[in-house]
């Protein structure tokens, strides 16, 4: 008996072609809000390096990571399995930050994971409440 991608229901039933899609959505959003946020520290002086610019960094690409999500579930209505799979896509792919960057370790990139669950799910979860409540109250389209 031959082993694969079958025999494990959650990766037999994923759509590859639409989680490589908002895999990219997540990054091209994450680079333009990194963008723009570097834009903004050389107009103001501010040093990139600085403890204030890297929290600033940090938490603007936590919340443009949670806002692409959330506006991914809203507007496909995305199962949960797609955004358990395009947690690990996220994170895996992000390993091109450990190899092109000295400032990300090994153990930072591994740490990520604990940081993607919660905030990618969270959006997750308004989105499904957001569905229920629209259901609930039949709003329909005009």
């Amino acid at each position: 008996m031959v082993f694969g991608l079958k025999h494990i229901p959650i990766l037999a039933n994923a759509n590859w072609k639409q989680l490589a899609i908002d895999t990219v959505w997540i990054w091209s959003v994450s680079a333009l809000g990194g963008f723009i946020i570097g834009f903004a520290f050389s107009r103001v002086g501010v040093s990139e390096s600085s403890y204030r610019a890297l929290v600033a960094i940090s938490d603007t690409n936590i919340f443009l990571l949670f806002l692409t999500t959330l506006v991914i579930c809203l507007i496909k209505k995305r199962s949960a399995s797609h955004v358990f799979l395009l947690v690990w896509a996220v994170w895996l792919t992000s390993l091109i930050n450990v190899i092109t960057q000295d400032t990300i370790s090994l153990m930072n990139w591994a740490e990520g994971l604990l940081l993607l669950f919660p905030v990618m799910f969270l959006a997750k979860l308004i989105a499904y409440v957001f569905w229920k409540i629209w259901n609930y109250f039949n709003i329909q389209n005009t």
